[in-house]
């Protein structure tokens, strides 16, 4: 697959950590020009750099996935700086696991935003650029715990990703017949996502029927996957990567 992504422009967001720094380095290893778009700056920009050293493609711009505005002024600055924009990988987002108090609003209100909101608003801001490109792919990051019942997910973080899947599959249809493709990978259970003590995780990869975690690197192939041309026939599908949790 070396050199699928040549000559495309990749905008990735929550790319300055964990899955979407695995998704940064395997794009632009494949031949992508790489956006890192993230609120945490100085992270982002370490990783932009330590590609960039590595004589790769890479840029980083400060990004708050909620905010409208925001996303109109990346999109601008990316077909500023790019002259095109190709793909977008929707991948921040917050884990379900790190909050603590189920039953206050203000935390459903924070998933839904970031996980939910951010994608929508993510969509909205780049497809006017794929229109008039007559193409355009866009990956979305879900999570099982959006598909299934599983007592390791809370009900707000399962509802902002079973958002995520349910408008991924409803702008599919509407852009399919623009050439715009949408889709979205649902991780199993990554160390990232894992908030929790040792023992917790042993009880996971347990239930897990491959008896593991998964790794980033099979995250990031998967993205790449329908991201490349080698998906150009793949719209509106929901892509599990789960070491068979949620076929069990």
């Amino acid at each position: 697959m070396t050199g699928r992504l040549d000559g495309k422009v990749a905008v990735i967001t929550g790319g300055a950590n964990g899955l979407g720094a695995e998704q940064v380095k395997l794009f632009t290893a494949r031949g992508a020009r790489v956006v890192i778009a993230d609120i945490l700056a100085e992270q982002g920009e370490d990783v932009a750099r330590l590609c960039r050293q590595d004589g790769l493609d890479v840029g980083f711009i400060t990004l708050d996935v909620t905010s409208e505005a925001a996303w109109t002024r990346l999109v601008q600055d990316v077909v500023a700086r790019y002259g095109r924009l190709d793909i977008l990988v929707n991948n921040a987002g917050i884990s379900g696991m790190s909050v603590q108090h189920l039953a206050h609003a203000d935390a459903w209100d924070r998933l839904v935003a970031i996980n939910a909101k951010g994608a929508y608003l993510g969509m909205n801001a780049v497809l006017p650029e794929m229109e008039r490109q007559g193409e355009g792919a866009i990956v979305n990051l879900g999570s099982i715990i959006g598909l299934v019942g599983s007592p390791f997910g809370n009900p707000g973080y399962a509802a902002s990703k079973a958002a995520v899947s349910a408008q991924s599959r409803a702008m599919a249809v509407r852009m399919a017949p623009r050439g715009i493709r949408v889709n979205t990978v649902h991780p199993g259970f990554f160390p990232e996502m894992l908030n929790m003590p040792a023992g917790g995780r042993g009880d996971i990869a347990a239930s897990i029927p491959m008896r593991r975690v998964g790794e980033r690197a099979e995250i990031a192939a998967a993205v790449l996957f329908l991201a490349s041309p080698d998906a150009s026939y793949i719209t509106g599908i929901d892509l599990v990567v789960d070491g068979g949790f949620t076929a069990q």
